[in-house]
Parts: structure tokens; C-alpha cells; sequence
């Protein structure tokens, strides 16, 4: 048997060019949030500059040449607890946008 099954994977995500591994040390970030919070609390959300100041610290320790690299607390590289926040950050902007406290001027 040589003819294939159809497929109409056309215009869709191609996962398989997904590098996951890349991803490998966000998901220790999720897995030591889960373990200080709660599992999926950051599905709850908050306030956006809450995710944009954390970010901002993790960035500011990251390039801060007299600290480390890795997180005291979780000693995870600060570039994936920042990357995290993003991704949730615009998790929260997709899914419960009323929580943009970010500063807006008057139209």
C-alpha cells in the first residue's frame, strides 16, 4: 500500500519546527512557581506592570555584572524567569486584558 493518507495541514502551526527543548528552562520556572504558589495560578492573572517589574528585575540582576546569573531563590537563570513573565504577561493581555494597568494617555 503506497498511497498516504490526505492531510489539510495547510495555513496551520507547524509544531514540529517548535525547538520545546529551548524551552526547557521556562518550564523550571512553572514548575518552581507551582511549587510556591499554586498549580496554574498565574491562569488567575494580575495586574500587567506586576509581570513587566518582575521581568525588569530578573533583566536588571541578569546584566548586573556583580551578580549572578541564576535566581537566588529558585537558581534559575534569570533569562528564563524573565521570558516567563513575558509569556504570561501577554497571556494575561489576551485573556483578561482588563488587568492593563500599564500607564495610557488621554485620547
Amino acid at each position: 500500500m503506497s498511497e498516504l493518507a490526505e492531510r489539510f495541514n495547510e495555513g496551520k502551526l507547524r509544531w514540529h519546527n517548535f525547538p520545546k527543548f529551548l524551552f526547557r528552562g521556562i518550564a523550571k520556572v512553572a514548575h518552581y512557581g507551582e511549587g510556591k504558589y499554586a498549580t496554574y495560578n498565574f491562569l488567575k492573572g494580575a495586574p500587567i506592570t506586576q509581570y513587566l517589574d518582575s521581568h525588569d528585575r530578573h533583566m536588571d540582576a541578569f546584566e548586573d555584572p556583580r551578580l549572578s546569573d541564576f535566581d537566588d531563590e529558585s537558581k534559575i537563570n534569570h533569562l528564563y524567569h524573565a521570558a516567563w513573565n513575558l509569556l504570561v504577561a501577554a497571556f494575561v493581555l489576551e485573556t483578561r486584558p482588563e488587568l492593563d494597568d500599564r500607564f495610557k494617555l488621554e485620547q
